[in-house]
């Protein structure tokens, strides 16, 4: 039953959070604002859902795994997954960054534009759910799910209080931001030190400074990408294709520059090789 109720949490917290954010920028700042708020988080969704599959797809395999309970080979596996994700989302946040606001403008008009800025914390808020998902398969894999029973709510608790305090300060984007802090205060640390403690049994601090250095490099592979694209010229739907395979193109390329020497890069230089080869 605690189980049961745990999932509940974990499915429905963050459809509250997104409607949460919607209620308040219609009442605190405007429909019109929260229409445009609920196009850009559409075509956000829309793709992590197809991102998301990469989670699901691995679960099965995750979770045989765990059952072995081989714990070096557990961590190794979750550092090739991270890895793969981390390069997805390098790429697809590099992408909306670039994409989103000209897309808009095409589809739905001017009016629907919001600004940068707040472009930048949505592509925020994607990333960092993005981090988790690695997270999120070994969890699952394990059922911790007790673990996460008041987690869910206390990050809805605190998205509507940090919410609710920026937005009267800066308006939407203080909301965009509330979001962005109450993930950092619960999800970003408390999911991996769970799933650290009770499934990968390692350092946790070896855990924090991989990911601090990803994160960085991450984010250098995507403002460099978006820098080289602005400078592009090109309007309508021809311009967004040739923007995009620019931003998507660059950003895959310093990715893998940047993780040239690693592990994980290697171990997916292999996997390639062994699929081509097979052919």
């Amino acid at each position: 039953m605690k189980n049961a109720m745990s999932v509940f949490s974990l499915n429905v917290a963050s459809t509250v959070v997104n409607a949460t954010d919607n209620i308040l920028i219609s009442s605190m700042i405007s429909t019109l604002i929260a229409g445009s708020y609920s196009t850009y988080l559409l075509i956000i969704m829309s793709v992590q859902q197809v991102v998301y599959t990469l989670k699901t797809s691995v679960l099965a395999s995750v979770g045989n795994l765990c059952a072995n309970g081989e714990y070096e080979k557990k961590r190794e596996v979750f550092w090739n997954l991270s890895f793969a994700i981390y390069g997805v989302n390098t790429i697809v946040s590099a992408c909306f960054l670039t994409l989103l606001t000209p897309f808009i403008m095409l589809w739905a008009g001017e009016s629907y534009v919001l600004s940068q800025l707040v472009v930048l914390f949505l592509v925020i808020n994607y990333f960092l759910r993005g981090l988790q998902w690695p997270v999120e398969v070994f969890y699952n894999a394990e059922g911790l799910y007790k673990y996460f029973r008041f987690k869910p709510w206390i990050q809805v608790a605190l998205n509507i209080i940090f919410s609710v305090i920026l937005g009267l300060k800066i308006g939407i984007l203080g909301i965009v931001m509330g979001t962005t802090l109450s993930e950092i205060c619960t999800t970003f640390w408390y999911d991996i030190y769970i799933t650290n403690k009770y499934s990968l049994k390692g350092k946790i601090t070896d855990y924090w400074k991989k990911t601090i250095v990803n994160i960085l490099l991450s984010w250098t592979a995507i403002l460099i990408s978006c820098v080289v694209s602005s400078r592009i010229s090109g309007e309508g739907i021809w311009g967004l294709f040739i923007k995009g395979g620019v931003t998507s193109i660059l950003a895959g390329i310093l990715f893998i520059i940047f993780h040239m020497n690693t592990v994980e890069m290697r171990y997916m230089f292999n996997l390639l090789k062994n699929s081509v080869r097979r052919k």
